[in-house]
């Protein structure tokens, strides 16, 4: 069993990982400019739908350790998961009693 320091080491590394990967919305498959040249040589419309507007980046790497956390984080009651990404993740200073039921709940499963 990890103690608290441990804890939020590894909480501080998640939130690290997720709140880099937030800040941009990643790269789609194929570019805006392509799609309409697409439609110009065809000359067919393309029906607008969700696809065409995802932005995400399609392949995003994960860690072993990062995923580890996000799974136990999971299992978490929907507050404490909550806290945990306002404090981590959002980086919000909030101590409140959530937060700290998250990680004694963590020290369980981590």
């Amino acid at each position: 069993m990890m103690n608290v320091k441990e804890i939020r080491k590894r909480l501080k590394e998640w939130g690290n990982f997720w709140y880099l990967r937030r800040l941009g919305p990643g790269f789609a498959a194929t570019s805006a400019t392509h799609k309409l040249c697409e439609q110009m040589k065809t000359g067919v419309q393309g029906e607008v739908n969700q696809a065409q507007f995802n932005r995400m980046s399609d392949n995003l790497f994960v860690p072993a350790h990062i995923e580890q956390v996000d799974a136990a984080i999971e299992k978490l009651s929907v507050k404490c998961r909550l806290a945990m990404i306002n404090k981590y993740v959002n980086r919000n200073k909030d101590n409140g009693y959530f937060e700290r039921e998250a990680e004694l709940h963590l020290m369980k499963l981590l």
